[in-house]
């Protein structure tokens, strides 16, 4: 029930994403949620996540085109069956598109 960064998302952010945004890069944000509790919480969790991530990511690569989009439970990234499932489907997808020169 977070959409707040922690200490270790930033990292993987600063570390593995930002390196590859370019001022013309074109960067598409997805947040998801597991499948456990209202449709509407989750579809607005899913996008708050997606959006904590745009913002950090926009205040360090500020020239970049950013889109972000909440899918809640709509679609299942993980297995819901099992706790690890439902752990790993609580994340957010980056996809950095830059065009070639």
């Amino acid at each position: 029930d977070d959409s707040e960064l922690t200490a270790d998302n930033i990292a993987v952010l600063e570390q593995m994403v930002l390196p590859n945004i370019r001022s013309v890069s074109k960067v598409n944000i997805i947040g998801y949620t597991d499948r456990v509790g209202n449709d509407e919480y989750n579809l607005k969790l899913s996008r708050e996540r997606a959006e904590a991530v745009r913002t950090f990511l926009s205040s360090r690569a500020k020239e970049a085109t950013y889109s972000v989009n909440g899918v809640g439970e709509a679609t299942e990234v993980f297995p819901n069956s099992v706790p690890l499932g439902r752990q790993l489907s609580r994340t957010v997808q980056v996809i950095v598109e830059t065009p070639r020169r």
